[in-house]
C-alpha cells in the first residue's frame, strides 16, 4: 500500500469508527434515560469525541435518533422475513419466534423501537421519527396480515375479523417479548417465554378451529441475519 493509498484511507477509517462511537453511545443512552433526556454533549461524551463530530456526521440529536431507527427496522424487519413455509398460516407462525428472537439477540434495538411505538414523542421536531417508524412497522405488520388472511381463504382455520385477529397476535408477541425484557419480578425466563408462544401457537389454531398437529414440526429458524450480528 503507498503512502498516497495511506492518506487516502485513514481519514475514512477514522470517520467510519467516529460514525459507529456516536450510534453506539446514542442507542446506550437513549435507552437507558430516554431520547428527550438525552444530550448531545452527553453522546459525544460517551462516544470520546467532541461535540462538533455529531454535527459533522449527523447534523442533530434528531438526526442520529432517525438513523438508529432505520437500523433497529432494517434489523427487525429481517428477521421478520419468514422462510419458505408449507402454508400461509405457517408463515405467520414462524414469524412469531422470529418476533421474540429479535426482541432476546437485539434487545437494545427492540427497547428502542417498542418505546417509540408505545410513546411517540408528540413534537413537531420528531414527526419524521415517528412517521419512519409507524411505515416500517405497518409494513412489518401488513405482511404477517396477509399471510393470516391467506390461511382464512386456504381453510388452515375460521374466517373471523382480521383485523381483530391481528391486534390479539401482534399484541401477544409484543407482550410476551416485553415480559423477558423487564426488570423487575414481573419479569421471566427467555425459556419460558418460548415456551409460551409455543402453547400460544396451539391455544390460536384450536380457537380458530385449526389442527395444531400439523403445526407441531415447522422448519427450524434459519440463521440471525448477517446485518444483525
Amino acid at each position: 500500500m503507498t503512502e498516497q493509498t495511506k492518506r487516502v484511507q485513514r481519514p475514512d477509517g477514522r470517520k467510519a469508527r467516529t460514525r459507529k462511537a456516536l450510534l453506539d453511545a446514542g442507542s446506550k443512552l437513549f435507552s437507558e434515560q430516554g431520547v428527550e433526556r438525552t444530550t448531545v454533549d452527553e453522546i459525544a461524551e460517551a462516544a470520546g469525541v467532541s461535540v462538533g463530530s455529531l454535527y459533522v456526521h449527523f447534523g442533530s440529536k434528531d438526526s442520529l435518533l432517525l438513523q438508529l431507527i432505520d437500523q433497529a427496522l432494517e434489523i427487525n424487519e429481517q428477521y421478520m422475513q419468514a422462510p419458505e413455509a408449507t402454508s400461509a398460516l405457517a408463515r405467520v407462525l414462524i414469524a412469531g419466534e422470529w418476533y421474540l428472537r429479535f426482541a432476546m439477540e437485539q434487545t437494545v434495538a427492540f427497547r428502542f423501537v417498542a418505546m417509540r411505538v408505545l410513546e411517540p414523542d408528540q413534537s413537531s421536531a420528531n414527526d419524521e421519527v415517528n412517521e419512519r417508524i409507524a411505515e416500517r412497522v405497518q409494513r412489518i405488520v401488513l405482511r404477517v396480515t396477509s399471510d393470516l388472511g391467506q390461511a382464512m381463504e386456504d381453510g388452515e382455520i375460521e374466517k373471523v375479523d382480521l383485523s381483530h385477529a391481528m391486534v390479539f397476535l401482534w399484541g401477544a408477541w409484543n407482550g410476551v417479548a416485553g415480559l423477558v425484557l423487564r426488570q423487575d419480578s414481573l419479569a421471566v425466563t427467555q425459556e419460558v417465554a418460548e415456551a409460551a408462544l409455543l402453547q400460544g401457537r396451539e391455544i390460536l389454531i384450536k380457537g380458530l378451529g385449526g389442527d395444531p398437529a400439523q403445526y407441531r414440526d415447522l422448519p427450524g429458524l434459519p440463521p440471525t441475519p448477517p446485518s444483525a450480528r
